[in-house]
């Protein structure tokens, strides 16, 4: 795997574990194996998203790469906070 696909492949999951936190936060349903709530499968889903933007920070701070993953974050987390506001209302 070449440095090109490498950071295709970090943007990709990236993106797919937004997506699920998305998708879990909008469901409120236990889901997976054991049944776990909504707020156990958020705490994993952000902690991985947490690691690997963390990760790709540290480890690719020039470049491309923490620039799109920035933008990603930036965009969930805009997402997120939106969704929690309208959630209070």
């Amino acid at each position: 795997m070449d440095e090109q696909q490498r950071e295709d492949y970090l943007l990709e999951v990236l993106q797919r574990k937004l997506t699920e936190l998305k998708t879990t936060a909008i469901n409120e349903k236990p889901s997976g194996e054991h049944q776990h709530g909504p707020d156990y499968q958020r705490g994993v889903a952000a902690g991985f998203v947490s690691g690997l933007g963390f990760a790709v920070r540290v480890l690719a701070p020039e470049g491309e790469l923490w620039p799109k993953a920035a933008k990603m974050l930036d965009e969930y987390n805009r997402w997120a906070q939106d969704f929690n506001r309208r959630g209070r209302d």
